[in-house]
């Protein structure tokens, strides 16, 4: 794990792969969001555009990622962090759809992958 140029999380390419969820998993890779009841957050998960990879990720042979942000509950829901989950595959051929890739960002964004969530949209 190591803080991005923006000040975000960056795992490199973690491996979580439990499934802790509930809620039905949609298809697709629209923006997913979930809901994670043990920190009262809310995480919105989205593909990288692949913008934000730096030459020493891209020489270390990552080639995409799975871009996040945690929202605290609240009146006005700020972001309280952000990441991203280097991948030395390209997203789609990864992950049938983003709701595939939740235990990744929940292992990155939490440090496990067996923290509880359920599916909003």
């Amino acid at each position: 794990m190591r803080t991005g140029r923006n000040g975000t999380r960056r795992s490199l390419d973690g491996k979580g792969q439990a499934d802790t969820g509930s809620g039905r998993k949609p298809e697709g890779y629209d923006d997913l969001f979930i809901f994670v009841p043990e920190a009262r957050q809310v995480i919105r998960i989205s593909e990288g555009t692949g913008d934000n990879l730096s030459w020493e990720d891209r020489e270390k042979g990552y080639v995409d990622y799975i871009y996040y942000d945690q929202h605290n509950l609240g009146m006005d829901m700020p972001v309280a962090e952000g990441g991203q989950v280097l991948l030395e595959g390209m997203f789609r051929d990864l992950f049938r759809c983003t709701a595939d890739c939740v235990p990744r960002v929940l292992d990155m964004a939490y440090g496990r992958d067996t923290i509880g969530y359920a599916i909003l949209a």
